[in-house]
């Protein structure tokens, strides 16, 4: 068991030292810097050292005897465990970026030489991207506005709402630049609401038990397409001005509109 736990504990990245010091305290519960020197048989230095770093890890409690002396004591691993779901976390938004890149590469403008004039594809993260990318949507100087997917799925990733200053925001710059707009949405009661508003609000929503898009929102203004991830824990948008992409949207759009 103690030779499991020493190799576990090194795979979360401690040294030798560290695992070596940290289950010499599990097995005394208690013990001066002294103590464990004798213990691992390490200098007292090393000893020193490892002791801080583990504290500074959450995992040892100093415990002051004298104004010249501690004791040590072993805590939970729960530290350890956190900092491992935090990595893994973060990982997995690593892994959701690349995948999310990785079939967009053909259309990619990776030139830095060129001047730039916007690339073809990009994807931009977390909830200020969302509320950004979304506001931008009517001043792209076209008339229409298309949409379709979950409008449940949207505000919850965007921490808003259909009542929400965000909304509110859109639509005003919506009909301010005279852009009409034509929704397909998943139906539920958020998407009835919507609907409601149409007339005042010009626009056309269609609800469907069933669409392509089910989780996400796909809206399409101008030459821009946006493909809002509708991932709470991992919010992103990726933008497409390519046009041959933009124009397969579109037209699949249209199909479905139509159909």
């Amino acid at each position: 068991m103690k030779n499991h736990l020493f190799t576990l504990l090194q795979k979360a990245g401690f040294r030798d030292e560290e695992a070596q010091l940290y289950l010499a305290l599990l097995k005394l519960k208690k013990a001066t810097l002294t103590e464990l020197h004798v213990q691992t048989k390490m200098s007292h230095t090393t000893t020193y050292r490892t002791i801080h770093r583990l504290i500074d890890r959450g995992l040892i409690e100093q415990i002051p005897l004298n104004k010249k002396q501690s004791v040590y004591r072993s805590l939970s691993l729960s530290p350890l465990i956190s900092s491992i779901e935090k990595e893994k976390s973060r990982i997995r938004k690593l892994e959701l970026s690349l995948k999310k890149f990785d079939h967009l590469l053909p259309y990619m403008d990776l030139d830095d030489t060129k001047p730039s004039s916007g690339s073809c594809v990009e994807i931009h993260e977390g909830i200020d991207a969302f509320h950004e990318e979304y506001l931008k949507l009517p001043e792209l100087g076209h008339d229409e506005f298309l949409a379709i997917g979950s409008s449940d799925s949207f505000w919850k990733a965007s921490n808003a709402s259909i009542d929400s200053s965000l909304e509110r925001s859109f639509v005003s710059r919506r009909l301010k630049n005279n852009v009409y707009s034509r929704s397909m949405m998943v139906a539920s009661n958020d998407a009835e609401k919507i609907a409601r508003n149409d007339a005042k609000e010009m626009r056309t929503t269609k609800m469907k038990e069933q669409l392509p898009v089910m989780s996400n929102m796909l809206m399409m203004s101008g030459n821009q397409v946006s493909h809002f991830v509708c991932d709470v824990d991992f919010p992103h948008v990726i933008v497409i001005r390519d046009p041959e992409l933009v124009a397969i949207h579109k037209n699949y759009f249209e199909d479905l509109w139509r159909s």
